[in-house]
């Protein structure tokens, strides 16, 4: 299999070759990408431990927004991350990309994503106006991004 090594003889990870695929039966309706990998425990048990990082509870709830936005299809996801972030004024906590669309709803040469966005202060609870605040921000990064916010 093609693969890639991960640190010293610690791990690799491999597509499975199309004739093995094949014989193990994963062809028609069962067809996909599959991968295969190694990982030597003797590598594992006399490597370095990671350090612990220790991130106290929130004193605050969160909120919850989920945010899509219709782009440019060549526009990075990357790129939109950094802008919502921006537009959290560090009160982004967490951020994940739970959906990308192309299609008839959004036109040519255009995707939505959407994220997950989790804002949370360590000084206060976050309410309605807080929310508000961030997607106003978010609608004017999305037109800096030559995009637009899209309503659900």
């Amino acid at each position: 299999p093609k693969g890639q090594a991960f640190g010293p003889a610690l791990a690799w990870l491999g597509e499975l070759e199309p004739g093995v695929a094949q014989a193990l039966g994963l062809a028609g309706e069962l067809a996909s990408d599959v991968a295969i990998g190694a990982v030597s425990i003797d590598a594992l048990l006399e490597a370095e431990p990671a350090p612990l990082i220790h991130r106290p509870l929130p004193r605050f709830p969160g909120v919850k927004v989920d945010v899509a936005l219709a782009l440019d299809a060549s526009t990075d996801a990357a790129e939109v991350e950094t802008a919502l972030v921006q537009c959290g004024k560090g009160l982004v906590a967490d951020l994940e990309l739970f959906d990308l669309y192309t299609g008839d709803n959004v036109g040519d040469g255009k995707k939505s994503m959407a994220w997950h966005v989790l804002l949370q202060s360590d000084t206060k609870t976050l309410g309605e106006k807080d929310m508000s605040k961030f997607l106003q921000r978010v609608e004017g990064a999305a037109g800096r991004l030559g995009g637009e916010l899209r309503s659900e």
